[in-house]
């Protein structure tokens, strides 16, 4: 019999089941995208342990998750999910994980100056990024149109109103400067694009031009946009300078956070205390290994270099010390408290790794896998994966299915779960599309050849972790392309009553066809209206005070957690009334063939063919997890018909393979359909494979080299 078993769980969609393991075990969790994983890896398991351990002492509340007939003892927990939630600007590498003192000793001896000189709070913090490392910058890509001619006016800032004052402005500018109109801005010479952006002439011009309906007349000379923002001329520049604006390396102290006074002084021939703060791990154990025994304490030095050594273990030693933690991908603040769980003295602890493999290459999923069989000398280990190397190691395995939602949550065979991964590759479109390069600038990685982007098509781009593929999704690309939107698992920004349903923008289509059927008035089938229970008004729930800064809330008893006033719960059709509706997942809908209206229908159809049949209209969207996130947020997005051009960034993740095909399948049929493309990073070699075309990131000497296959 198992050391530790847990019997008769029903968390969330999971079906009476029951497991168990011992010490030292790695245990795999798999199955489909919503079956159950997590709602028995986390939520149960680690739950209990959360709960039990937290009990013990008076500040720390766990609240309570789970559902369970009985459990045996328990184990330590020690969770890493792959989220960042960490918006700390001052929170950084060596001070999250307790180098610093470490460092400022050894910087300290070896430059002669206090250790507290160092902290980047203190009186020799950068004063001009205040410590942050980062500045707020005006940035041409968020000004320019890089598709308009200049004849068209292609500066966003521009205050639109008066665009027939700029337009003519910027004709007689180039006119007299003999710059050419029909070209683009991006076609310019660079002596011509430093003169738009940044110049001011000396030429008034008297124009007439139309606002409003009238004509009017002003006299000015050109100034540039970003001369123009950076001198606050509201008269022509309407909008804030922030909206063009984007945090950008302290030009003082290169990042390292320190004023330049301390930053300049020499740790080692050559090697600054700035050099030391902003340059890869890579360099820093060089650095440190060239520091003479004397001048260091042999603790501190050790521990700097075994952390170094860990972090190339796991393929992270391209950050730096100074790197914000609110920076880091969820997977890489994962990776780094993996080193600390190495490099700790805690033995025994019941680690529980969400996806540890995902948004890696094969290689680097390899080193994490040969790491989780080191902990698991010491620890007893919970994965939940998709990786069948993940599976091949593990002392035991189960499997959730064989669905997802209210169809999954049981435990399956291994052979029921790979039956239902079986399925049809698409097939990939013959290209058609025109060939875009984008030129690519970054302040923190050196582009050495232009992105090869393939219009009406899927393009992939690959790489190893911390190359810069998301840096060409979120910081390049929407500057660069019009039409483009960048979609991530990042939680949805939405209030804490957001639903699938009002998310999909499907909500008002219930109420109409609820007031319809029964002839009531619209207005009381709303939760903000009529419809909202006079207790609750309408959130289901009741304020019952705080413990410490957590909101603690009770299910309304008067309308039983459902928000709506018992007039509204009594008008049904077909035997529902609009909260039992709204509490169905969209498979069931589906099968059910209940048709609400055209733009209903055909939502609840795409998000089903995305993988979110299992989603609850009801479900608030702060429960879901990254992928259900992203792929609810792609659903939006399709339907827009300014997007043209789709980032997604790791959309494979958390996912299976039928799951995975199911979303290449959608993202074909708007490519054939809507003449859309899409480009997306990826590890996933399957998913790459039936990209229509590929960029591989490659590093050559401190260049990030793009070559494109198709």
């Amino acid at each position: 019999m198992e050391k530790y078993s847990y019997i008769g769980i029903t968390t969330n969609n999971l079906k009476d089941i029951s497991v168990g393991f011992n010490d030292y075990e790695i245990i795999y969790i798999g199955g489909a995208s919503g079956s159950g994983k997590s709602s028995l890896a986390f939520d149960t398991i680690a739950s209990i342990s959360e709960n039990e351990y937290g009990s013990l002492t008076s500040d720390n509340k766990v609240s309570v998750k789970f559902k369970i007939k009985e459990y045996s003892t328990v184990l330590v927990p020690a969770t890493l999910k792959q989220l960042n939630f960490n918006v700390n600007p001052r929170s950084i590498i060596m001070t999250y994980f307790g180098l610093f003192p470490h460092i400022s000793s050894i910087l300290s001896i070896c430059t002669g100056i206090p250790a507290d000189s160092f902290s980047l709070n203190g009186q020799e913090r950068c004063r001009y990024c205040n410590g942050i490392g980062y500045v707020d910058k005006i940035d041409e890509k968020l000004i320019v149109d890089p598709d308009r001619p200049i004849i068209n006016g292609p500066f966003k800032c521009w205050n639109s109103s008066y665009s027939d004052f700029f337009s003519q402005l910027l004709h007689l500018f180039c006119t007299d400067n003999g710059i050419n109109e029909n070209k683009r801005f991006y076609d310019l010479s660079q002596a011509e694009r430093e003169m738009l952006l940044r110049s001011k002439g000396n030429i008034k011009y008297t124009i007439q031009y139309k606002a409003g309906g009238r004509t009017r007349s002003k006299t000015s000379v050109y100034i540039g946009p970003i001369l123009g923002l950076e001198l606050q001329k509201k008269d022509m520049f309407g909008l804030n300078a922030e909206k063009y604006s984007k945090p950008c390396l302290c030009p003082m102290c290169q990042g390292s956070r320190l004023s330049h006074d301390i930053g300049m002084i020499n740790i080692l021939k050559g090697v600054t205390v700035n050099d030391f703060f902003t340059a890869h791990l890579d360099d820093v154990e060089k650095i440190v290994k060239k520091i003479p025994i004397e001048k260091a304490s042999a603790y501190s030095r050790d521990l700097i270099l075994r952390f170094i050594n860990a972090c190339k273990q796991l393929n992270i030693s391209y950050l730096s010390l100074s790197r914000a933690i609110g920076t880091l991908s969820g997977g890489e603040l994962q990776r780094l408290r993996m080193v600390q769980l190495i490099l700790g003295r805690l033995t025994n602890l019941l680690v529980i790794l969400d996806e540890p493999t995902s948004s890696l290459d094969p290689r680097e999923a390899d080193a994490v896998i040969k790491i989780i069989k080191q902990l698991s000398k010491n620890n007893t280990i919970i994965v939940v994966d998709h990786n069948d190397k993940l599976r091949r190691i593990a002392h035991r395995s189960y499997f959730l299915g064989p669905k997802s939602g209210i169809n999954g949550g049981y435990l399956i065979d291994e052979s029921e779960y790979k039956a239902s991964q079986k399925k049809s590759k698409p097939k990939i479109p013959s290209l058609s599309g025109r060939k875009i390069k984008v030129q690519l600038f970054s302040d923190y990685i050196k582009y050495g050849d232009p992105l090869v982007i393939t219009e009406n098509a899927l393009n992939g781009i690959c790489g190893r972790s911390g190359i810069g593929k998301t840096t060409i999704l979120r910081d390049i690309l929407p500057y660069q392309m019009e039409g483009y939107k960048y979609i991530t698992q990042k939680p949805i920004k939405a209030g804490r009553n957001s639903t699938v349903a009002s998310f999909s923008d499907i909500l008002d289509s219930v109420k109409a066809f609820y007031a319809r059927k029964t002839r009531a008035d619209k207005k009381l089938f709303s939760l903000a209206q009529d419809g909202a229970c006079p207790k609750c008004q309408g959130k289901g729930c009741i304020l019952i005070g705080d413990y410490y800064d957590e909101q603690l809330y009770i299910d309304c008893e008067y309308c039983e957690g459902t928000g709506y006033s018992t007039k509204t719960l009594s008008l049904k059709v077909d035997g529902m009334n609009i909260y039992e509706f709204l509490d169905q997942n969209i498979d069931t809908i589906i099968q059910n063939g209940i048709s609400i209206s055209k733009k209903f229908d055909s939502t609840i159809r795409l998000l089903a063919s995305l993988g979110l049949g299992h989603l609850v209209l009801n479900q608030k969207t702060n429960t879901l997890s990254g992928g259900e996130n992203q792929r609810l947020k792609l659903s939006q997005a399709l339907g827009e018909s300014s997007t043209k051009i789709y980032g997604l960034d790791e959309p494979s993740k958390g996912l299976g393979r039928s799951e995975m095909i199911s979303l290449i399948q959608v993202i074909y049929d708007n490519i054939e359909r809507q003449g859309k493309t899409f480009i997306v990073s990826e590890h996933n070699p399957e998913f790459l494979e039936l990209c229509s075309c590929v960029n591989e990131l490659v590093s050559d000497k401190n260049i990030v080299r793009i070559q494109s296959k198709v």
